[in-house]
């Protein structure tokens, strides 16, 4: 099974980074963004709905395209690894629906869970 070319769109992944400013105060920031390509439709069925409540309406479904490998690091956390070397954790930011403008200046949805199925499937969910 492939993924229908006339679906597929690009995606901009971020890395989430753990900052601390002067004070010792930690805050969350976020890398360069990495293009990938997949499919994205919203959240919706009873398995979702009874998860995510009154949030679904914020949940989108997003379906990469390309092998993958997964990978533990020293905490235990999985990172998943695509292809092309770009590495993937719960908690990273996705751009799903660039601007007008065509900026990239933040992510617009944080990445709630990943299914590593036969495609890598992630739910998403609105910041």
């Amino acid at each position: 099974m492939r993924l229908r070319p006339s679906r597929l769109q690009t995606f901009y992944v971020w890395k989430r980074l753990s900052m601390k400013d002067r004070e010792g105060s930690s805050y969350e920031d976020w890398g360069d963004p990495v293009a990938v390509t997949g499919e994205a439709w919203p959240a919706s069925g009873e398995v979702q709905a009874k998860t995510y409540g009154e949030r679904l309406a914020y949940i989108y479904n997003v379906r990469l395209d390309g092998a993958y490998t997964v990978e533990p690091d020293g905490s235990g956390r999985l990172h998943y690894v695509l292809a092309d070397g770009t590495r993937i954790q719960e908690g990273d930011g996705i751009t799903i629906f660039k601007s007008a403008s065509g900026e990239l200046t933040k992510p617009e949805y944080k990445i709630v869970s990943v299914r590593p199925y036969r495609f890598l499937k992630m739910e998403v969910e609105r910041l």
